[in-house]
């Protein structure tokens, strides 16, 4: 007798367990995975873009916009990469 109470006290909540796993499982928006956040996106724009925009909106002169080129194209040839110790 000790057993089959034990078995009916036990049987509600093994049902109710079954139903918020099969609840979980079928909910919409949820593959089953851990899905990664997406990789951080790159600039989408060089120094060379942004001069070239900056000259063309008329806030730098032509002479500026010349020398800031040649100074950015003369870094990218050297390897730094615009930066200047």
């Amino acid at each position: 007798m000790g057993i089959m109470m034990l078995l009916w006290m036990a049987l509600p909540l093994i049902l109710i367990a079954i139903g918020i796993y099969l609840l979980v499982r079928v909910s919409p928006g949820r593959s089953g995975q851990v899905q990664s956040p997406p990789p951080p996106s790159r600039p989408t724009s060089t120094a060379l873009a942004i001069l070239a925009e900056r000259y063309a909106r008329g806030e730098i002169s032509t002479e500026e916009y010349r020398a800031m080129r040649a100074e950015l194209e003369g870094a990218d040839r050297a390897g730094t990469g615009g930066v200047q110790s």
